[in-house]
C-alpha cells in the first residue's frame, strides 16, 4: 500500500467515525469498489455499483447508509434492502445484524418464510412481493424511509418481479416524506445505464476493474471429475443440477463413492431448516459436497467454492456464468468442470463456457409485463380501499404503459368482474378483495413455474424447464430452438436446431407473472413475444 493509499484510507475512516470499527476494523483495507462507491452514497447520491462476486458490494452500500442513519439522527424505518430471495434476505440479516446491534441500531428481516416484524426495525431487509404487503398493510411504517438499496438485480430486472419492483418504487415515493435514496447493487452486466434508470433518475455508475480469468474442463464421465479432485485438491465443491429429482439422484450416486466428504443438498421444496444446515456445513467444514438446484445461484455467503461442477447443461448463459461465478470466490481463477452425456452437449458446453471466458455479456432488450399492470392494479385498490380514479391509478403504473395500454386493461378486468365503478372510483370485487385478504395479490410469481417442452415435429413431450432459459437450450442430449410459447398451459414448442452456436441465440426467453391470465386477449398475444 502506497503513501496515497495510505491516505485515502486515513481520510474514510475519519469519514466513517461511527462505522469503521464495527465493519472494516478487521480488514484494516478496503476494496476497490468500497473506496469508489462510499463516498458518492455519504453525499446523497444514488448509485448503481456493478462488479462480479467478492468485490465487497454489501458493505460498499451498507456502511455508508447505516454511517448517514447515525450522523443525520433518523428515526423509525429508514433503510430498506430488498433482495430476490429469501435465502439471500437471512444471510444479510446474519452478516450485518450484530454490527448495527453495537451501533444501537435493530434490523429485521420479513419475507415468506418470516411474514411479521415484532417492532418496526431501523433497518429492513425483504423480498419485492413482502414489499407489496407492507405498502399495502403498514405503509404507515415506510413515512421516514430515507434509503432503498436493491441488491442482486440482474436476477429480477426484465421480468416481472423487477416490473413489479419498478411500480413499487413509484408507490413508495407518494407514501414517504421527502426524498428517497437508491442504491442498486448487481453481477457486471452489459448495460449498467439502461437497467439503472428503470429504477431511479441522476445516478452514479460504479464499475470494478477486478477481472477472474475462468478454467473449466469437460468430462462425459464423472469418474473424471473425482480424478480432477484428487488432483487438484478440491476440498469444497458446489454441484449444480437441473432439477430437485436430479439432485436427490445425484447424492445417491455420490454417496455409494465411499469419500470423505460430507454431501449435502440444497433445493427450493426442502425444509428451511435442513437449507440453513446444508449452507453451514457448505461454509464452515474444510471438506465438502453441496447438490443444488438454482437456488444457490444467488450470492448467499457459502464461504470459498474450490470448484463448481455443472452436472447438468443449465438452459441460459446467466443460469451458467451465475453457477460458475459461485468458484473461488477471493481467488483470481474460477474451476469449472461441466459433464456432458454425449457431443451435442459437449459442443454446447464448450460454447458457452467460452463466450462466459471472451468476457461476452448478453444485452437483452427491456420490454415491459404488463401482467404486472393488472397485479398492481389489483394491489393498489386493496391498498386505497375507498377506491381510485383511472388517473390516480396512471400515476401508479406509468413506469410500465401509456394510457391506452391502462384503459384496455381496466375495462377488460370490469368485463371479468373483478374490478368495478363507483361514482368516478375504481374499487375491487368481493371475490378480489377476499384474495387480497389471505395475501394472494402481493406476488405474481405463478404457482407453476414449469414449462413442458413439446417436439413439433413429432408432438412428443421431451422434459420440463424452469427459471430463466435461453432461446435456445439444451435438454434430453439435444439442442432445442423456441418456436413458441403458450403460456396459459406453461407449454413450450421446439424444434431441433442443427446451427452452429452464435450469440444471438444465447437471450433470455423473458418469462410473464401470474396475472397474464386477467390480461386482455390482445395484450396475451402482444406482450413480450
Amino acid at each position: 500500500m502506497n503513501s496515497c493509499e495510505v491516505e485515502r484510507i486515513k481520510e474514510m475512516r475519519n469519514r466513517l467515525k461511527y462505522t469503521w470499527i464495527p465493519f472494516f476494523s478487521r480488514f484494516g483495507n478496503l476494496t476497490e469498489i468500497q473506496m469508489k462507491s462510499i463516498p458518492l452514497i455519504l453525499e446523497d447520491k444514488n448509485v448503481i455499483i456493478s462488479s462480479p462476486t467478492a468485490t465487497g458490494k454489501t458493505e460498499a452500500v451498507v456502511v455508508p447508509v447505516v454511517e448517514r442513519f447515525k450522523q443525520e439522527k433518523w428515526k423509525d424505518l429508514g433503510i430498506l434492502y430488498i433482495v430476490p430471495t429469501r435465502a439471500l434476505a437471512n444471510d444479510i440479516y446474519y452478516r450485518i445484524e450484530g454490527q448495527l446491534k453495537d451501533l444501537n441500531l435493530s434490523c429485521d428481516y420479513k419475507h415468506g418464510d418470516k411474514p411479521t416484524i415484532s417492532e418496526v426495525p431501523n433497518f429492513l431487509i425483504t423480498t419485492p412481493e413482502s414489499l407489496d404487503s407492507i405498502i399495502c398493510r403498514r405503509s404507515d411504517i415506510l413515512s421516514n424511509l430515507k434509503i432503498l438499496i436493491i441488491d442482486e438485480i440482474h436476477f429480477i430486472d426484465n421480468t416481472y418481479r423487477g416490473d413489479q419492483l419498478r411500480v413499487l418504487i413509484n408507490r413508495l415515493r407518494k407514501i414517504i416524506e421527502g426524498d428517497l435514496n437508491i442504491c442498486i447493487l448487481s453481477a457486471t452486466i452489459s448495460d449498467p445505464y439502461e437497467l439503472g434508470k428503470r429504477y431511479m433518475d441522476n445516478f452514479e455508475i460504479v464499475t470494478s476493474s477486478k477481472s477472474r480469468n475462468l478454467e473449466y474442463y469437460i468430462i462425459t464421465d464423472i469418474k473424471e471429475f473425482f480424478r480432477l479432485t484428487r488432483e487438484r485438491d478440491w476440498r469444497k465443491i458446489l454441484v449444480f443440477c437441473n432439477y430437485r429429482e436430479s439432485v436427490e439422484k445425484t447424492k445417491a450416486e455420490f454417496d455409494k463413492r465411499r469419500n470423505i466428504y460430507p454431501i449435502v443438498v440444497h433445493h427450493g421444496k426442502l425444509d428451511r431448516k435442513f437449507r440453513i444446515e446444508a449452507e453451514a456445513i457448505l461454509k464452515e467444514s474444510r471438506y465438502s459436497i453441496c447438490i443444488s438446484t438454482s437456488t444457490l445461484e444467488v450470492g448467499i455467503d457459502i464461504g470459498d467454492i474450490d470448484c463448481v461442477l455443472i452436472y447438468e447443461p443449465p438452459w441460459s448463459l446467466f443460469s451458467l456464468a451465475q453457477r460458475v461465478g459461485r468458484s473461488n470466490r477471493r481467488g483470481n481463477v474460477i474451476f469449472s468442470v461441466g459433464l456432458a452425456q454425449n457431443e451435442e452437449e459437449v459442443r454446447y458446453l464448450k460454447d458457452m463456457y467460452e463466450l462466459l471466458k471472451s468476457g461476452y455479456l448478453p444485452k437483452e432488450d427491456y420490454s415491459p409485463d404488463y401482467s404486472v399492470v393488472v397485479q398492481q392494479i389489483f394491489s393498489c385498490l386493496y391498498q386505497y380501499r375507498r377506491g381510485l380514479s383511472e388517473n390516480e391509478i396512471f400515476e401508479m403504473v406509468k413506469p410500465l404503459c401509456d394510457e391506452g395500454i391502462l384503459d384496455l386493461i381496466i375495462n377488460y378486468l370490469i368485463e371479468k368482474e373483478l374490478i368495478y365503478l363507483d361514482i368516478g372510483k375504481y374499487l375491487l370485487s368481493t371475490k378480489m378483495r377476499n384474495i387480497g385478504e389471505i395475501g394472494k395479490l402481493h406476488s405474481n410469481v405463478p404457482d407453476n413455474i414449469e414449462y413442458k417442452v413439446i417436439d413439433v415435429a413429432s408432438g412428443k413431450v421431451i422434459g420440463k424447464v424452469s427459471g430463466f432459459f435461453d432461446k435456445t437450450f439444451i435438454l434430453g442430449g439435444f439442442i432445442w430452438k423456441i418456436v413458441s410459447i403458450k403460456e396459459e398451459k406453461r407449454e413450450i414448442f421446439v424444434k431441433r436446431s442443427n446451427d452452429n452456436f452464435s450469440m444471438p441465440i444465447f437471450e433470455r426467453s423473458l418469462m410473464r407473472g401470474a396475472f397474464y391470465k386477467y390480461l386482455p386477449p390482445e395484450l396475451r398475444n402482444n406482450n413480450r413475444d
